[in-house]
């Protein structure tokens, strides 16, 4: 049988850099596009290069090996997370703008998945970048309305982060070393995070709200999220407190460790959808636009300006989300949350699948021409 002259799915975001969120977005991924098995190969553009275990890795640095994959492929799958911004890097919303006017260019079908959208300065180049996509679905309410407001001529999709769909699936019981050295302990769980454009938040007036909780006899388990981000913190944090650092691999680690914890601090979009999957009262530092509104979409009353806050201010929040006994609002939302991310995985599986379909239709005709 010939082989169709696009052969294959590529997906590009955040990947390779060691964010557990951002892994397994791309887990869910991969795991939704290997339903359809008429394509032969996934790649993926990941800061890694080489053969990885589900997918070939293209260093997402070797453009010309960008474009022959963009060339030989039928389908880009852009997303997920917050991509398409401006706040944090210039350059990096020209890298994913450059990717996908190159897919669009070399014939690719695109579907802009799970994005959170914003903030974005230049608006105009936002709206005709994103009409290159033959699909789009974002995952905030927020970034729904933005992009709405823009008047595009392609339909969004509001959903939800595909990692709330972890909600119905058996996290791991693996070993882990942190849960070793708390045994018998009780605990709580803390997510921070260095941000160099905005500076870290006042460690000072947040290790004092923890030295307090650390008078109850609980222990603070600090959990990086991406070490390259947030060791450095987590271990300044710990010194000043005293306490264990996570060694947690993958987010069914962290749901793990959430969920022994009586409760959780977390400035992390994904720690925070992971305490909420388990049913871990949290409270949420916001440090970036995404943080608020998924704090917003939950539904979360606790809530604080990574920023701006003080020691009696926090500690003041934090005994509130403590002391709330009612948590079936959040429960209820979770599962409302879990079914636009599922829906919205079933509906890049359908269009993977008419892609696929295409494909051998064409190829079907080529082999009937041939022979």
């Amino acid at each position: 049988m010939m082989k169709p002259k696009k052969e294959g799915i590529v997906i590009g975001g955040y990947y390779g850099f060691g964010s557990i969120g951002d892994e397994a977005i791309l887990d869910l991924i991969l795991e939704s596009v290997r339903e359809t098995s008429f394509f032969e190969t996934v790649y993926v553009i990941s800061k890694r290069g080489g053969n990885g275990e589900n997918a070939v890795e293209i260093s997402r640095f070797s453009l010309l090996r960008i474009v022959y994959t963009f060339i030989k492929c039928r389908v880009f799958i852009f997303g997920g997370g917050s991509l398409l911004q401006d706040s944090t890097s210039k350059r990096s919303l020209w890298y994913y703008e450059a990717l996908l006017l190159l897919a669009k260019v070399c014939g690719c079908k695109i579907y802009i998945f799970a994005n959170g959208i914003g903030p974005v300065s230049q608006r105009r180049a936002l709206k005709k970048l994103l009409s290159f996509a033959d699909r789009v679905s974002v995952r905030d309410p927020e970034s729904y309305e933005i992009l709405k407001s823009l008047e595009m001529d392609v339909e969004v999709d509001l959903r939800a982060d595909p990692v709330f769909k972890r909600a119905k699936g058996d996290y791991k019981k693996r070993p882990l070393a942190c849960l070793c050295a708390l045994s018998g302990k009780r605990y709580f769980a803390v997510s921070l995070r260095s941000c160099k454009r905005k500076g870290d938040i006042d460690l000072i007036a947040l290790c004092t709200v923890i030295s307090r909780i650390r008078e109850e006899g609980l222990v603070p388990l600090y959990v990086p999220m991406q070490r390259e981000y947030d060791l450095d913190i987590c271990r300044r944090a710990r010194l000043m407190t005293g306490g264990v650092i996570a060694d947690a691999r993958d987010i069914d680690d962290v749901m793990q460790v959430l969920s022994g914890a009586e409760f959780s601090i977390g400035m992390r979009l994904h720690f925070l959808i992971a305490s909420a999957i388990v049913k871990t009262p949290l409270l949420a530092l916001s440090y970036d636009r995404k943080v608020k509104s998924a704090a917003l979409y939950l539904g979360l009353d606790f809530v604080a300006d990574a920023f701006d806050f003080s020691a009696e201010e926090l500690y003041s929040l934090l005994s509130k989300a403590r002391a709330k006994a009612d948590m079936n609002e959040l429960f209820e939302k979770v599962a409302e949350l879990c079914a636009l991310g599922e829906e919205d995985l079933r509906s890049l599986s359908s269009f993977v699948r008419a892609e696929a379909g295409e494909a051998e239709k064409k190829q079907e005709r080529a082999e009937q021409v041939s022979g």
